[in-house]
């Protein structure tokens, strides 16, 4: 899902605030994104970025959202339902965040059950 104008208006006023915060100067941020000048430009410019682009920066300034533009932004609700089936919406009280942060603890188990067997 690409971000509405609205949510590249706020995630362009992020950007540039976490930019400044941590890099400063725009060449370390857009070199540390491994994306060109033009496409920092983009982002910080409420302008359409190529996803997987848009991925890279906003994981460059925002690691624990692994990428995800509205967990930067604080968009509510996108985890509330999920499709089942065709036409079928179920309700879910576990968000993304939550199952992210489960699969991180369960690597973090399986890295310590392979060192215990290399032992």
């Amino acid at each position: 899902m690409d971000p509405s104008e609205e949510q590249r208006a706020q995630l362009a006023a992020k950007i540039i605030s976490e930019r400044l915060a941590t890099f400063g100067d725009k060449k370390a941020a857009y070199s540390a994104a491994k994306v060109n000048s033009a496409t920092w430009d983009k982002a910080e410019s409420e302008q359409r970025v190529r996803p997987d682009l848009l991925a890279r920066i906003v994981r460059t300034l925002w690691p624990e959202t692994r990428g995800d533009w509205r967990a930067a932004v604080g968009v509510e609700g996108q985890d509330a339902e999920y499709v089942a089936a065709p036409g079928e919406r179920v309700e879910s009280d576990v968000t993304n965040e939550q199952i992210m942060r489960r699969l991180d603890e369960m690597a973090r188990d399986i890295e310590a059950l392979k060192r215990q067997q290399g032992s």
